[in-house]
């Protein structure tokens, strides 16, 4: 039996895994000091086959029962599917003393769970998933809610489960499609914080995909405690649970674009994870062969990486709704070799072209500038460039890039220079960083009063090292005028430019010359 503890201040509970557990929630509950109606959220799927099982065993405990099923998919994850549950745990009789337990997969976890915590301002509920993927993710971290037809887990709550029981053998009976899409989450845990993991992946596809007991128990206990540990220091999303939305926020875009119906959930994860981490490669964080073995261990599991046929512009509008979207950026979560993350922001449209959705390859291929880069991140430089870093509990800040040091010479060109980057910059304190970026959008938007207001607002604000001249923007015109004020104080930036070529060029040679940097700082 594998045990674990989810240690939070004042919401902890225990993770069961083992065989057979499902005979046992009763007892468990009981230990716990659950009391009342125990209420049983499941689907008729799931109901028809373990529903029997779990009201024996709950009034073996002493419980009275009553169950209440749902309708079986995502697409009724749903604020309709969630008022006739409330009408159900009305007519039950459903008070404070009461209880619910969740069993099935991420659907009824997560809406049985909103439930509970709604339902009276919340009341008790325990989780009994039967889906490899609610079983490694979704009923471990108390993420609880609701789809909204514009975007997925827009209405919810974070309500911890009071116990988590795990049956193994439950997925014995699961259909291999959503057996495999919860192989997508289980790969999600080895590529953002744990090489050793992901190796141990790679070793037992075979025996994962035959559902070998010995291997799903190690897999399962293993994703469950790397969850808990995230969970432990960051319950409630505010800075490194993040990374486990690797994969998620394009995959998101593609669920909700198919309806919640033509891709489940793991199916869309696994897509995006492939264009994370062609993402990550494209933003020097990681090898071209890792991006390979990554999409390699995804497609040997039996997922797809192909892309859906959606349309670019319905794509940046559903990327647009993320949960996690703030002020026209996304916080992306990209793999840092295997076993390693970062979190940057990025706008929609900047995530689609780096990601090569809908994007030029006419114009990347025709680049030298690309496969310079690819020399740079080969298999033999990649142990100095990036090497495999230890995961490391502790917030990682949210940046547009990381940060170097503060001084003006430090600064890098910025690949994807905006007014957002630059405010960032601002309230970072980079206030010289933030003009440098005002001056080069001034420059390709000389009539854009707004910008020059900003840059006078800030020049006042900084120390005046980059504002020696009554027309700065001129130095972006003038090399030489550069090279006699000097390059440390003038830094320069990447300019936006009309046509998609120009902007391919920027933001090429940008991650160019970050790579070069991270090249020779492992050299020195």
């Amino acid at each position: 039996m594998g045990l674990l503890s989810v240690n939070l201040a004042e919401n902890g509970y225990d993770i069961v895994i083992e065989r057979g557990a499902l005979y046992s929630v009763g007892c468990r509950c009981a230990a716990i000091g659950l009391k009342g109606l125990a209420v049983v959220v499941s689907n008729p799927t799931v109901a028809s086959l373990y529903g029997a099982a779990l009201r024996i065993s709950l009034e073996g405990a002493g419980y009275r029962v009553a169950s209440i099923e749902i309708p079986d998919g995502e697409e009724y994850k749903n604020s309709q599917t969630l008022n006739r549950l409330y009408d159900d745990l009305l007519e039950a009789g459903v008070d404070r003393s009461s209880f619910i337990v969740a069993l099935g997969g991420g659907v009824v976890g997560d809406v049985a769970g909103y439930a509970a915590a709604t339902w009276l301002r919340g009341i008790p509920f325990v989780q009994v998933p039967t889906t490899l993927l609610a079983q490694v993710d979704s009923s471990v971290g108390g993420k609880t809610g609701i789809d909204h037809p514009k975007g997925k887990n827009l209405i919810g709550a974070f309500y911890q489960p009071r116990l988590v029981v795990i049956d193994v053998d439950t997925l014995s009976t699961l259909v291999p499609r959503q057996f495999r899409a919860g192989i997508a989450e289980v790969i999600k845990y080895g590529v953002v914080i744990d090489l050793p993991f992901f190796e141990y992946i790679e070793s037992h596809v075979d025996e994962l995909r035959a559902l070998n007991s010995d291997v799903l128990e190690e897999i399962i206990l293993r994703c469950c405690r790397l969850k808990a540990e995230v969970v432990e220091q960051d319950e409630k999303e505010g800075g490194v649970r993040a990374i486990l939305n690797y994969g998620h926020t394009l995959g998101h875009a593609f669920e909700a674009l198919a309806g919640y119906r033509d891709m489940v959930h793991g199916e869309a994860v696994a897509v995006g994870m492939a264009l994370a981490a062609r993402i990550s490669l494209f933003q020097g964080e990681c090898s071209e062969s890792d991006r390979q073995r990554i999409c390699d261990l995804i497609v040997q599991c039996g997922l797809s990486i192909e892309i859906p046929p959606f349309d670019r512009q319905l794509l940046i509008n559903a990327l647009s709704t993320d949960k996690k979207s703030k002020s026209g950026t996304i916080t992306f979560i990209s793999n840092r070799g295997i076993g390693a993350y970062t979190m940057t922001r990025h706008t929609p449209d900047e995530l689609l072209w780096m990601s090569g959705v809908e994007s030029d390859d006419d114009i990347i291929d025709d680049l030298e500038l690309y496969e310079e880069i690819e020399i740079l991140v080969d298999d033999e430089a990649e142990d100095d460039l990036y090497g495999h870093q230890p995961f490391v509990w502790q917030e990682t800040p949210v940046t547009e890039t990381e940060l170097p040091d503060s001084t003006p010479g430090s600064c890098l060109p910025d690949p994807l220079a905006t007014a957002t980057l630059a405010e960032l910059y601002v309230s970072q304190g980079f206030v010289e960083r933030a003009l440098t970026i005002y001056y080069g959008l001034s420059a390709a938007n000389p009539a854009d009063e707004t910008l020059r207001g900003r840059i006078t607002e800030l020049e006042g604000r900084g120390n005046g090292s980059l504002a020696v001249a009554s027309e700065p923007h001129a130095l972006y015109d003038d090399e030489n005028a550069v090279a006699e004020a000097g390059a440390a104080d003038f830094p320069i930036p990447s300019v936006p430019r009309s046509g998609r070529a120009d902007t391919a060029v920027t933001v090429l040679n940008g991650w160019l010359e970050n790579i070069k940097r991270m090249k020779a700082e492992s050299v020195r």
